[in-house]
């Protein structure tokens, strides 16, 4: 069977899957879903029918006497995953952390049920919420159609673990405008519902609490709101609690109940102090500040958090502080008297990256609960003392260095029904590189993040290579030599002839002429060029392969575009929304650039701009919007002389990149959104989602093969890695015995998670059915999803 087959079945088909993903029982109805509404029926009794509602991933195991034969079947392009999913690391670059990376973990919850840390949930930066069942060595998202994957704190309702509550909105992420509430589930992540939207949206949640069942406080950037019905409704307002007011107002930055007495909560406020409540939150008097100058509090503060001893007591109380004031970035703070009074811990600041929070980006502490001077304090690294900080924290004492990767955001602690033996407890620390646990404070650590059970979602499971060390901005491959390689770091701008195959010495410095930090690097499609959008607001060319550049524009370059057709015609977008063409770029800096402004535009960088690859008069330039200002695409097909607003139904919605593609009639223009991709196929008149199985993500950037046909398009998005459109109808393993292969090299289906079991003989296909009721007989697939299933065989009959 050819890869462009349709595939009609009858008889029967036997659906197997792997027991991880679920449970259906034999010659039965089967209802599985991996969001709400969107589920597969399949029953089988007399008069059976298949009703499929959206599109579904499932694995089919075709019986080799089901014949095949040709059916209409329109071919619905899907998102899957190519990785880099989890991030490997080069043991030559292990100096933050020996990976497997992931991405930021924000908070985690453990179930206190049985005996073990079995089941875990994390929230992570622009991720969603992911599970797992086995302790952390497979992961399953959760959430990947709820309105954000922006997640700041999660907590399980401590009457039912079944319940959870995950906060949208992450402090420490540049789309913390992107809360859209609380999402509460009733059935361990399986189903959720959005709760408290209208108040939470474009908050921040920095962590949820629940002092007793269904009782659920919120700390926020909006103050810190009170439920007594599970999130129904929030208030200040006794008893009901329902008008939508905060009890606390500020920006909270962490919340805790007291170790020992449920109805005492503890809320950190910016810059104000840290505040008691002694009725389960409905409270917090001003009198009841315990972090505050006159009891040894530094006069200048800013982000807080801040942890509770438990054993021997509850007496002892940790802070670390953000400084806004003096020489020192942060202040550890310790109070054994339940905050009467106050004493600065001793930090040499002296020792690189002790404590350089950056704005409360990075910024935690954790006690451990059977021994209350085993004091941890995060940062941009990890410290550990033994002594409650008596001889002060140095270097020595740092715990994470080529082990876990930097920048921290959670520490909890395996909870007291899981804990056997004495100090230390066992803690998970979550990182921007992902989650990692230790049971010796530090000495070793295991890293949760997957090896080849990774984070995973749609599609296909990929990994990647870490080449180079540092924060990243962007990174240029050569158009004629893919081992050719520019990428631009914090640290300087490198580049490799091998792809980074070496690790570190793989890659040379490079860039010269170019200021320390470039926000953009990008290849002329012909190979001439490399150009380079500096931080110095200057936009650099260099015609002998990045080595040596020259400045040719003095503007700040937010975006560049350029087509095989003309390596002299570049269009470029501003940061301060101006759109400019050249059209004799090869002359360098001698070139001649018009400069254009967009009536109607909102006053926000041009965040993507993109020129027609067969007509390079003709561009689409498009932003995010501003206020009341809500157009946010223009198009052109004069050179710039004058522009359309063709934002249409994506009007207000945030645009990240933008790209034509020219093997679609008309051209396609297809836009990165904050929570998709959107394409139009009549020049902006009007937009739809394209594809399906992209989870509602931040996507940041695109890019487009036009040489492939259908065109090749890929996503790169924050908090997912990259995904690629497929539209191949069939995916077929590649050790199948049947005499015509199907499938890819780069994507047989035995390299998926799903592909588990491979029989000798036959073939599994990745397909998916068509939305709509089916009766029994011939039923037609095309490509694509997860069927949950439990040791065995579905049969649809």
């Amino acid at each position: 069977m050819k890869r462009s087959d349709n595939v009609a079945l009858s008889g029967h088909v036997e659906v197997r899957a792997d027991a991880t993903f679920g449970a259906v029982q034999a010659r039965d109805v089967l209802t599985t879903s991996d969001t709400p509404g969107h589920a597969m029926k399949v029953t089988n009794r007399a008069n059976a029918r298949v009703q499929c509602l959206a599109f579904l991933c499932i694995c089919f195991l075709l019986d080799s006497s089901v014949p095949s034969k040709s059916a209409d079947c329109p071919t619905v392009p899907f998102w899957f995953q190519i990785g880099p999913s989890p991030l490997i690391i080069n043991p030559a670059n292990d100096t933050d952390g020996q990976g497997p990376d992931s991405g930021m973990v924000r908070d985690l919850v453990i179930d206190p049920s049985g005996s073990s840390d079995r089941v875990i949930y994390i929230g992570t930066d622009s991720g969603g919420v992911w599970k797992t069942q086995d302790g952390g060595a497979t992961w399953v998202p959760k959430t990947d159609f709820l309105p954000s994957l922006n997640i700041g704190a999660i907590a399980l309702d401590p009457g039912n673990s079944s319940i959870v509550y995950a906060g949208s909105g992450n402090a420490s992420n540049q789309f913390a405008s992107s809360g859209a509430g609380i999402y509460k589930s009733a059935d361990g992540g399986e189903t959720w519902v959005v709760l408290g939207a209208s108040m939470f949206t474009n908050c921040a949640i920095n962590r949820l609490v629940l002092p007793a069942p269904n009782l659920l406080l919120v700390a926020s950037s909006c103050g810190c709101f009170r439920s007594i019905d599970g999130g129904q409704n929030f208030g200040n307002n006794p008893p009901l609690f329902n008008n939508g007011l905060p009890t606390l107002s500020g920006k909270i930055t962490d919340l805790h109940v007291d170790t020992a007495f449920a109805n005492i909560v503890y809320a950190a406020v910016w810059g104000a102090g840290i505040f008691t409540s002694t009725d389960s939150g409905a409270n917090f008097p001003s009198s009841g500040n315990i972090f505050t100058v006159a009891k040894g509090a530094p006069a200048n503060f800013g982000y807080l958090s801040f942890a509770q001893s438990t054993k021997p007591d509850r007496f002892t109380i940790y802070v670390n502080a953000q400084l806004t004031s003096g020489s020192a970035n942060a202040g550890v703070f310790k109070s054994g008297l339940l905050g009467i009074s106050w004493s600065q811990i001793s930090v040499n600041t002296s020792d690189i990256e002790v404590l350089a929070q950056e704005v409360g980006y990075a910024q935690t502490v954790g006690v451990d609960p059977q021994d209350a001077n085993r004091l941890y304090v995060g940062g941009r690294a990890l410290y550990m003392v033994t002594d409650g900080g008596v001889s002060g924290i140095t270097a020595a004492s740092r715990i994470d260095f080529s082990k876990v990767h930097a920048d921290q955001h959670a520490l909890v602690f395996s909870p007291p029904s899981h804990v056997t033996g004495p100090a230390p407890t066992r803690v998970y620390n979550g990182t921007d590189g992902g989650l990692a646990t230790t049971t010796n404070s530090g000495s070793s650590w295991t890293l949760l993040n997957g090896s080849s059970a990774c984070f995973f979602g749609n599609g296909s499971l990929a990994t990647g290579l870490f080449r180079r060390g540092g924060d990243g901005n962007s990174v240029a491959v050569d158009p004629l030599d893919p081992r050719h390689a520019i990428v631009s770091t914090r640290d300087g701008t490198y580049s490799t002839t091998d792809g980074g195959a070496g690790g570190t010495p793989s890659w040379g410095q490079s860039g010269n002429g170019l200021p320390s930090v470039n926000f953009l690097m990008f290849y002329d499609p012909n190979g001439q060029f490399v150009y380079a959008a500096g931080s110095d607001a200057a936009l650099y060319q260099s015609s002998d392969n990045g080595n040596n550049f020259t400045r040719i524009l003095l503007a700040p370059v937010s975006d560049l575009s350029m087509t095989p057709i003309d390596s002299n015609i570049i269009w470029v977008g501003l940061g301060n929304g101006i759109v400019g063409r050249t059209a004799n770029a090869k002359a360098g800096s001698n070139a001649n650039w018009t400069f254009i402004s967009i009536g109607g535009r909102p006053g926000t960088a041009v965040t993507g701009i993109a020129v027609d690859p067969a007509n390079t008069s003709q561009a689409v330039a498009v932003f995010r919007p501003s206020g009341s200002s809500t157009r946010v695409a223009f198009r052109t097909v004069d050179n710039g002389a004058s522009w359309m607003d063709i934002s249409s139904n994506l009007r207000g919605v945030p645009l990240n990149a933008v790209v034509i593609d020219p093997n679609t009639s008309p051209h396609a223009i297809i836009v990165a959104t904050d929570t998709g991709v959107q394409r139009s196929m009549d020049f902006g008149a009007t937009w739809q989602p394209l594809g399906f199985a992209l989870p509602n993500v931040h996507c940041t950037s695109l890019a487009i093969d036009p040489s492939a046909t259908p065109s090749l398009l890929r996503v790169g998005t924050y908090g997912r890695s990259v995904f690629e459109l497929a539209y191949q109808q069939i995916y077929v393993d590649g050790n199948s015995t049947l005499a015509t292969q199907d499938g890819t090299l780069e994507n047989p289906f035995h390299t998926l998670p799903q592909g588990l079991n491979v029989p000798p003989s036959g073939a599994v296909r990745f397909v998916n059915i068509q939305s709509g009721d089916y009766a029994v007989g011939p039923i037609t697939v095309s490509q694509c999803a997860t069927l949950n299933a439990l040791n065995g065989v579905v049969r649809i009959d």
